[in-house]
């Protein structure tokens, strides 16, 4: 593609973001929303969510929130993790072509309202690259050592989407929450996940990829990598 084509695809991108942003609202879908305990992803229930519109308000994140168990940790620390989609319809037909949904996340804490909004929320454009989970294992590996997989955790809040995170928990920080503590005394756990960038056609675009934490570290991964 010559500098010029692509010149002129940015500036059209730019033009048309600012359009559609005055002249759409996106509508929200949620994708999974997800009660647990800090300490352990385990301990969890899913709970219904249904949003008008473009956002939903005053969502109180405790107790009772799922519609069988009541209290999924018994009285751990818990947290909300809620995955949706942002989209635009009625986009012009000169602009389809630079515009995609776009994935985000909500985690809120116990005790706290959540709000989730797709209001004033960018499209992505259409060559953003978004990441595709291959594994994702905490724990160390090698002889004598212990790892879990939290692969579905990880394909739940990060595939489709430019960016995601998972930080240390509890009163002693530790990423034991994602898959339990598969080595318990062992202090040199790592938690590390394989990914590839996709293109908008599905293609790969960069990778596959790893990062890596230690256990009382914040795990990032991100599309484009290194961004």
């Amino acid at each position: 593609m010559s500098i010029a084509r692509r010149l002129a695809l940015v500036s059209g991108a730019l033009v048309g973001l600012t359009s559609l942003g005055q002249a759409q609202q996106p509508t929200i879908t949620i994708n999974s929303a997800v009660y647990y305990d800090q300490t352990g992803y385990s301990r969890s229930c899913d709970f219904n969510l249904t949003c008008a519109n473009d956002q939903c308000n005053d969502i109180t994140i405790q107790n009772g929130i799922c519609p069988k168990i009541n209290d999924p940790a018994n009285g751990g620390n818990k947290e909300a993790a809620i995955v949706y989609t942002c989209s635009w319809s009625g986009v012009p037909a000169d602009q389809k072509l630079l515009f995609r949904s776009v994935r985000k996340i909500n985690v809120t804490a116990e005790h706290v309202t959540a709000h989730i909004s797709c209001v004033g929320q960018p499209p992505l454009p259409a060559s953003a690259e978004t990441i595709k989970i291959s594994s994702a294992v905490y724990g160390q590996p090698g002889a004598g050592h212990k790892t879990c997989s939290f692969g579905n955790l990880a394909e739940s809040q990060c595939n489709e989407a430019t960016s995601c995170t998972f930080p240390a928990h509890g009163g002693a920080p530790s990423l034991n929450w994602l898959c339990g503590d598969p080595d318990v005394g062992n202090r040199d756990k790592h938690a590390v996940i394989e990914f590839t960038c996709l293109q908008p056609n599905g293609d790969t675009a960069s990778g596959p990829t790893k990062v890596d934490a230690r256990e009382a570290g914040a795990l990032t991964v991100a599309c484009p990598v290194g961004q």
